[in-house]
């Protein structure tokens, strides 16, 4: 699956990620789908999917995004920043709501989710690909 990725850094350009804490990232995503035992001793299952940078990382310099973004800010950073054909991934640095939010196959833009930066290492990432690929929580009571 082709991944693009966009990164957040306030208005000045401070902050944000590097491209090698976003490849690993994308790793670390990796190897949650491929049912090997992480770090903390969890096996997962092996989904067939592979994700890679399919093109150079995008910088947006938008405090607005970055820093605690409102659901509508959340949905106009999808619409505004959205490249067709891949798993358009949003590192934001902060939000008090949330540690990731996606979009679903039938919402627009699809196959979209913004996860904040000190969740990029953990399984939030794969919890929000995996809504992005119309998987619920197993908790919503669907067979």
């Amino acid at each position: 699956m082709p991944v693009k990725a966009w990164v957040y850094h306030d208005d000045n350009g401070n902050d944000g990620l590097t491209q090698v804490q976003i490849e690993r990232s994308i790793k670390t995503m990796n190897e949650n789908f491929s049912g090997i035992t992480n770090a903390t001793g969890n096996t997962h299952a092996h989904i067939m999917v592979q994700f890679y940078l399919n093109c150079d990382i995008t910088y947006v310099n938008s405090s607005q995004y970055t820093l605690d973004p409102s659901d509508n800010e959340v949905k106009d950073m999808f619409e505004d920043n959205h490249t067709s054909g891949m798993m358009n991934i949003h590192y934001i640095q902060e939000s008090d709501d949330f540690g990731g939010k996606a979009n679903r196959p039938h919402e627009n833009p699809p196959f979209s989710f913004t996860v904040v930066g000190n969740a990029r290492q953990t399984s939030t990432m794969a919890h929000e690909a995996g809504h992005a690929f119309s998987l619920s929580h197993t908790h919503q009571g669907r067979c």
